[in-house]
């Protein structure tokens, strides 16, 4: 194998590991879904009397705003959650203005790094996981309308709720405070801050603070039990353990009797490439499988296009220099009156016309090679405007073959020509001179048959 098919084909096999690994939360979401024992809020855990000696989670409800007066289509949602918990549980509705003590006071070196996000709502998403490492409770989108009491969902350490197509969403979370995840998440925040995924807002913001951003961190903060998959990290693993988040699932978040929830008007922060990503979101499985099976038949096109673009050019100057070389005997031939000299020229000729003819059938692409070297052919032809190889330009439009010798001959690539197929008395010697005689150039074809002609005749005349 050449030097340059290994470069390629390392190059591309690198890509496909690099694109493998940087994916593989995304993957290792699809291959380990969320256990339904252990991960999943169930129903005879909330839909029971629980003591309040088991509520772990402070009853403490935070959202976040701009300013204290919230659009008119969050306020009834706003109203229903605090009618409902009160008076049991604190509201607060965190302002710019108290952001910027919060942080100042607690997490300064955050700053820099809040500050510098782009979008406004990548602020809000950074901010909920500080206040809730820092104070605990349950934080709520505005947008999101309490249906029923979230005393059941404070008997976990913390809680998520389970969003499509993959991982865990960032609206509705609760949690004890300085749970280890929430560090996590506020120790993370400042490297996923870099990401900018093709330019695209939707996507930059789901993953370095938004949805995604809190499933691959809780994904990468479950596997930390495992050491590299060479065994448990028992500490991680008890930490694990104790800590385990609950996810709630779909019915129980929204949409049926007895969720905590509903959705208001007007809740959506998303741009307009946001459908696009919906589309892609909702058959995400399919996109997954179907961009490795496109990145499979880019990788084997484009070494084939390889191959054949090799193949074209290492022929074509095996060619030329076939030419040059027969040009030279040609030459040599025609000034020779030595008999025996100008028979080892024609040895010598026909070998060189048959090795390059060999070398050919080896070649396992000539059949697809061919067409597309033709096609070279006749585009250099036509840029020179001459005489190229062994085509001889007719017109502009119309380059006719000369020599035999040319791909498009089928005493090339095919045993019989179609002189020798009608004629089934010849001998097996026969046909293999005539075919070496077919691929030499026509001034020595017209020597030989000369030379054919008057041993003939004198043959005729001796009789």
């Amino acid at each position: 194998m050449k030097l340059e098919s290994k470069i390629l084909i390392w190059a591309n096999t690198f890509f496909m590991l690099y694109t493998v690994y940087f994916f593989r939360d995304l993957l290792l979401m699809m291959i380990l879904p969320l256990n339904n024992d252990i991960d999943l809020v169930l129903d005879k855990d909330i839909n029971k009397n629980i003591p309040p000696e088991k509520l772990v989670i402070p009853k403490w409800i935070h959202q976040t705003y701009k300013t204290d007066e919230i659009p008119e289509h969050w306020v009834a949602a706003q109203k229903q959650c605090i009618d409902l918990h009160y008076p049991d549980y604190n509201y607060t509705l965190w302002t710019d203005a108290m952001v910027s003590v919060f942080l100042q006071e607690k997490y300064p070196s955050f700053l820099e790094t809040f500050n510098s996000y782009e979008h406004n709502i990548q602020r809000a998403d950074a901010l909920r996981y500080f206040i809730l490492r820092e104070y605990g409770g349950i934080y709520l989108d505005l947008d999101d309308a309490c249906e029923r009491k979230l005393d059941p969902l404070l008997q976990y350490p913390a809680f998520f709720r389970k969003t499509s197509p993959l991982g865990i969403s960032n609206d509705v979370m609760g949690t004890i405070p300085q749970h280890p995840l929430f560090i996590e998440f506020t120790e993370n925040l400042e490297k996923f801050s870099k990401i900018n995924i093709l330019n695209i807002p939707y996507l930059s913001i789901m993953f370095s603070t938004g949805p995604m951003f809190v499933s691959i961190v809780y994904q990468r903060w479950i596997r930390k039990a495992w050491s590299f998959g060479l065994g448990l990290n028992k500490g991680q693993l008890d930490i694990v353990n104790i800590f385990r988040p609950k996810v709630m699932q779909p019915y129980q978040y929204k949409n049926s009797i007895g969720s905590f929830f509903k959705i208001a008007e007007g809740s959506s922060w998303h741009t307009d490439d946001s459908n696009i990503m919906f589309v892609l979101g909702a058959h995400i499985t399919a996109c997954v499988v179907g961009g490795f099976i496109l990145f499979f038949v880019i990788f084997y096109a484009e070494l084939l296009l390889y191959v054949l673009i090799q193949n074209c050019l290492s022929n074509l100057r095996a060619k030329n220099n076939n030419i040059q070389n027969n040009s030279k005997l040609t030459e040599e031939f025609s000034s020779s009156n030595n008999q025996t000299t100008s028979t080892q020229m024609v040895s010598r000729l026909v070998d060189n016309i048959n090795d390059e003819n060999d070398s050919s059938s080896k070649n396992i692409f000539s059949s697809v090679r061919l067409p597309f070297q033709l096609k070279i052919n006749r585009f250099i032809n036509k840029v020179k405007g001459t005489v190229t190889g062994s085509y001889t330009a007719v017109s502009n439009t119309d380059y006719l073959p000369t020599h035999n010798n040319e791909p498009n001959n089928l005493n090339v690539n095919f045993p019989l020509s179609s002189n020798q197929c009608n004629n089934k008395n010849r001998t097996n010697y026969q046909r293999h001179q005539m075919r070496r005689q077919s691929n030499l150039p026509l001034e020595i074809q017209q020597h030989l048959k000369n030379d054919k002609n008057n041993s003939n005749q004198e043959l005729h005349n001796s009789n």
